[in-house]
């Protein structure tokens, strides 16, 4: 009996008897051929092959385990599991404790050999290796307790991989010995992903202030040089560098660039179907990580929004309310030096939703949506207003 690689990636019998099997290598045994499998996969896509195989499902089984044992409902977690649990087994690890939304760690193995030594040691130690690592980068840690929520390991290793839960940390880390040797980005890129997130400061007409561009890249300082905030109130303000090319290759060298100053050194990423893992060395040279990108057909764009932080009106805010935009929002077309005003007076195509709220442009105004036409008359205080930031993000995705 031989064993060979189907169209699917999976070891099955060989049936050939009297011609020569179409497919290639055979096999003795269904474990050399599933062997050869992975690694022919993990060597042209990165880590893993595709859902056909019956593995795949088992680690997305754990994966569901894991997330829902744990609590965490954030957007993408799942795919952060994902890839954590098939990492941890591509390095042996098949114990995983868990602590849940209570505190309490929960154990369970993704192994045949059930029980765990003393996990608590564990999570301590990856706790420890983490907040020293974040201490040197200058990252303050508030709650050290979010650093270890998802412990994967095993007792003949002394590699740990960790899953974080807190801000201001990265996904995943690789401790070895007690230090951390590898600190992990994961995202799902089949219908984009968000890049991080930068305020920007403005002046009282809206343009983004010198300080502010001073701290940012060359090429990102001259993409943002003659915009306000007013340009992106209410769209998402993609950056235009100049160029076609600059276009594709600036926002992946910003994007690598980011989480480099965030401590990354690696970037692991899925696509939609959550069936293909890969990973990709960030500590190389920066250009080389940039042609990996597009050549593994990864896109990215670098955006302000005007949308996405907002904070209690001050004055800079209320003078450009007044004196810039008033012109626009108001049916007077006049600028506007009251101290209060009503929906009434607003043009009706600029009155529109953030949440629950009315939004004018940049401002919220404390007024429920689903309300706002029984209280035209209402007279609004414009300090009770909240104003957007402007915000530096983007987004990054698989190419189709």
């Amino acid at each position: 009996m031989k064993y060979h690689i189907n169209s699917k990636g999976e070891p099955t019998i060989c049936k050939a008897t009297k011609q020569s099997c179409p497919l290639g290598k055979h096999f003795d045994t269904e474990k050399e051929a599933l062997f050869f499998a992975e690694k022919s996969l993990e060597n042209e896509f990165g880590l893993l092959p595709s859902n056909e195989n019956p593995r795949i499902k088992e680690r997305k089984d754990f994966a569901d385990l894991i997330q829902r044992i744990s609590g965490i409902k954030s957007n993408g977690f799942d795919y952060e599991c994902f890839a954590s649990v098939s990492l941890a087994q591509e390095m042996g690890l098949d114990k995983v404790a868990i602590t849940d939304r209570n505190g309490l760690i929960i154990n369970i193995s993704m192994g045949k050999k059930k029980g765990a030594i003393d996990a608590d040691v564990y999570v301590k130690r990856s706790t420890e290796g983490l907040k020293a690592y974040y201490e040197k980068m200058g990252i303050s840690i508030k709650d050290e307790t979010l650093l270890s929520r998802i412990v994967y390991y095993n007792e003949d290793s002394e590699s740990i991989l960790v899953q974080s839960g807190g801000p201001n940390v990265l996904d995943a880390a690789i401790i070895k010995a007690d230090e951390v040797v590898d600190i992990i980005e994961v995202k799902r890129l089949g219908s984009g992903a968000q890049l991080p997130l930068i305020s920007l400061d403005v002046d009282k007409e809206g343009r983004i202030t010198e300080e502010t561009l001073s701290q940012q890249s060359t090429y990102i300082a001259k993409a943002l040089k003659d915009i306000k905030i007013q340009d992106a109130d209410g769209i998402n303000l993609k950056l235009d560098f100049g160029s076609e090319e600059n276009n594709i290759n600036y926002p992946l060298l910003y994007f690598v660039e980011e989480y480099k100053k965030k401590g990354a050194t690696s970037f692991i990423y899925t696509t939609n179907d959550g069936d293909t893992i890969n990973k990709i060395d960030l500590t190389r040279n920066i250009d080389e990580v940039v042609k990996e990108l597009k050549d593994k057909n990864i896109e990215a764009s670098v955006n302000l929004r005007a949308n996405l932080q907002q904070q209690n009106i001050d004055k800079k805010d209320l003078y450009r309310f007044n004196k810039v935009l008033s012109k626009e929002y108001f049916k007077s077309g006049k600028s506007s030096n009251s101290e209060s005003f009503t929906l009434k007076s607003i043009k009706e195509e600029k009155i529109t939703k953030a949440g629950d709220f009315v939004r004018i442009g940049g401002y919220v105004l404390p007024i429920e949506y689903k309300d706002y036409k029984n209280n035209l008359n209402k007279r609004i205080r414009k300090t009770d207003m909240k104003a957007f930031r402007l915000s530096l993000t983007g987004n990054i995705k698989t190419h189709y």
